[in-house]
Formats: C-alpha cells, structure tokens, sequence
C-alpha cells in the first residue's frame, strides 16, 4: 500500500473552516446588532422588542447582546413563537419580558466552558 501524500497547510485550515466560521457567525452577530442599533435615529429608544428563534449557540454571546440591548433602549422585551434554546434561553432571560405564543418553549440552559480551544475544562 503506498504511503499517503501529507496534507498541505490550505486544504488543513480548509478542513476546520465551517466548524470555525459557525463559531465566528455567533459572536458576529452582536457586531450586526450594534450595526442595525446604531442606525436609530434617537437612543434610548424607548421599548425594543427582539424576534427570538435559535437553538443556542456560544454562551458569551446573550451576556453581550443583553448589555447592547440594555444601551440601547429603556426597556426590551424578546417574542419567542417556537423555540429559544441554550444561549437564547439565557438572552430572554435577561430581558424585562418575555411573550411566548402557545409553542414556544425555552431550552434547557447547557454551558460548555472553553479552557484551551478544542479543549472541554473538567
């Protein structure tokens, strides 16, 4: 059986790209936030209401959004119609109210922490 060719260094990083990217997509949308937030014509608004489906993500991101929010406006409140699991559990949970139609439902609450990249810490 003849020895298999190492990989090169592109098609490597290219291997770990979309488990990188989705993790960059989850802490890029507070920066989107922001950039939509700063478009208000006069801040604080008065009440803000956040449209709430997820099925989680990383746990840092709710913290930051509920912060941004919290500039932003006087009050806000997170409509949840389907699902808000995880991480979106936590941001609905830092909201000064939460409307929920029959089928919504919040997800249990599962942080995983990060010691090392890749590494889960015991």
């Amino acid at each position: 059986m003849p020895a298999r060719p190492p990989r090169s260094r592109a098609k490597a990083h290219a291997a770990k790209g979309p488990r990188c990217r989705r993790r960059f997509l989850l802490t890029l949308s507070v920066r989107v936030m922001c950039d939509h937030l700063l478009r208000l014509p006069a801040r604080p608004i008065e009440k803000l209401d956040i449209f709430l489906v997820s099925n989680g993500g990383s746990g840092t991101v709710p913290w930051r959004l509920v912060s941004l929010f919290r500039e932003f406006s006087r009050s806000f409140s997170v409509l949840i119609p389907y699902r808000a699991y995880s991480a979106a559990s936590l941001l609905a949970l830092g909201a000064d109210e939460i409307v929920m139609h029959p089928f919504g439902e919040l997800g249990p609450i599962d942080p995983i922490l990060l010691r090392y990249p890749g590494k889960v810490q015991e």
